[in-house]
């Protein structure tokens, strides 16, 4: 009887180990796998990607910035109560507001032109570039530029000259947005090829991904927390954050002009200007309008259309601000002025108020 009573317990005390080593498995070492690691890239990807060591800047042209500042007349006319700040027989594009100031870009016969103008001083050129210039933003008193696959940036007075940032070897960059050292660029193949990606350039050159399989990636926009930008067979706004964790649609059937305002955006979606949050959502109709052009700041949103420029706010009715003798092509702040830039058929025209 004793025996059988040891051996009763015995067998309750194999069982309950056997229970608890199920229940507290030992623990398994942590180490650096392949696991581990991040996902390799495609190859595709990779090649968007890959970078050459930036190399000097081409030196510009002899004689060439003269000859575009001999373009860039000044104006004592005025247009709808807007003062002419420069007018002549040049095209120009690319209007950005900036640290008082605007710049935009002038098309030459072997490359482009950097202006840079202020209300009652007229403009000026400071840069004369011997490529052409594909995408240029303003972000505080620096101007970054794209040049084919190429990211420069430069004081946006121009007294310094350009910067090399980042030299793409298979890409050619559509857009930039850059926030304080950081810029991010939508890039596409210098092929044929419509698929492209979405990427970051940090300030010492290093490039990182941030959304990859992007058909005709294109106006992008970035703060300090999100990157925004256009894509699609049918364009879309797409949102990433900043680290490139995740990719989401924010608004369906959006396409450029594309602006971010705080906690929203502003973009065309069909024959409408509507407002979304950047979370996304349904969006809120700002005006039945297409849009060529927009500038907005503190929810007013300013825009031409229809060969005139307008404002207006969540609610409210547009109100007509100046009805330009051609084709308004740029809307932008500078400081506390209201520039439009404007294409007059033979030449172009920078007005402000």
């Amino acid at each position: 009887m004793r025996f059988l009573l040891v051996g009763l317990v015995m067998l309750g005390l194999s069982v309950g180990l056997s229970e608890y080593d199920r229940r507290h498995p030992p623990a398994t070492p942590v180490t650096t796998t392949e696991s581990a690691k991040k996902p390799e890239l495609p190859s595709g990807v990779k090649a968007l990607l890959a970078t050459t060591s930036p190399s000097a800047d081409d030196p510009a042209p002899a004689g060439s910035a003269q000859a575009v500042q001999a373009l860039l007349k000044g104006s004592d006319a005025k247009v709808g109560g807007f003062s002419t700040v420069a007018e002549g027989a040049f095209q120009a594009r690319e209007l950005r507001g900036g640290f008082g100031a605007v710049l935009f870009v002038v098309d030459t016969q072997s490359g482009s032109a950097i202006v840079r103008a202020v209300a009652g001083e007229g403009a000026k050129v400071v840069a004369v570039r011997s490529q052409r210039i594909t995408a240029m933003q303003v972000d505080g008193s620096t101007v970054f530029f794209a040049e084919g696959g190429r990211v420069l940036s430069m004081s946006a007075r121009g007294d310094e000259g350009p910067v090399v940032r980042v030299s793409f070897t298979s890409a050619r960059v559509t857009s930039l947005a850059p926030v304080g050292d950081t810029v991010y660029v939508t890039l596409l193949p210098t092929g044929p090829e419509p698929e492209g990606v979405v990427a970051k350039v940090e300030s010492n050159g290093t490039v990182s991904l941030i959304a990859s399989e992007q058909l005709k990636p294109h106006d992008v926009v970035a703060d300090g927390k999100d990157v925004f930008w256009l894509a699609g067979g049918t364009s879309s706004l797409f949102r990433a954050p900043a680290d490139g964790s995740f990719t989401s649609r924010v608004l369906e059937g959006a396409d450029a002009p594309v602006a971010l305002d705080g906690d929203a955006l502003v973009a065309r979606v069909g024959e409408t200007l509507s407002r979304v949050s950047r979370a996304g959502g349904t969006p809120m109709v700002l005006a039945r309008v297409k849009a060529d052009a927009i500038a907005v700041s503190s929810g007013l949103t300013r825009y031409s259309s229809n060969g005139a420029v307008y404002e207006v706010t969540a609610g409210a009715e547009p109100t007509e601000l100046l009805k330009a003798s051609g084709t308004p092509v740029g809307v932008a702040l500078g400081g506390l002025s209201l520039y439009v830039l404007v294409s007059t058929g033979s030449g172009s025209a920078l007005y402000a108020r």
